[in-house]
């Protein structure tokens, strides 16, 4: 993952409230978000655009970000290494064991927080391993 800033980041939301929130948080704290509704959007979106990650709500409508995941993770493009996100507010440990079996890097519940974006970058920057809160 590049350590560059700002990030460019995909945000896979289909709650149209929750997506407008999250991206306004991304851009005030200086990052350059683009808004996926569903798991067909974040494919398409990353076959045409660099992004740097994506953070992927798990239940979404169509194509799931467990199952987007698992095609981004399968596909043999460029982007099949991007660091992944899941984000739900399910907060059980199932959701985090759930999201490391998709494919993904990390996993933080909603409401989303930039403390736990931060973690979230430091911990996929630092680790090769999946990691999420109360998995140290």
């Amino acid at each position: 993952m590049p350590h560059t800033f700002p990030l460019r980041i995909l945000v896979a939301e289909d709650d149209r409230v929750s997506a407008i929130y999250l991206c306004k948080l991304l851009e005030k704290n200086g990052h350059l978000p683009k808004h996926a509704k569903n798991g067909n959007q974040v494919l398409k979106a990353l076959e045409n655009e660099y992004f740097d990650i994506v953070l992927m709500d798990i239940q979404m409508p169509e194509v799931d970000g467990l199952e987007a995941t698992r095609r981004i993770r399968n596909s043999e493009d460029v982007f099949s290494s991007i660091p992944i996100i899941g984000v739900s507010a399910n907060q059980d440990p199932p959701a985090r064991d759930i999201c490391k079996d998709s494919g993904m890097n990390y996993f933080i519940p909603k409401p989303i927080s930039m403390s736990l974006f931060e973690e979230a970058l430091w911990q996929i920057r630092n680790k090769s391993a999946f990691a999420g809160p109360h998995s140290h």
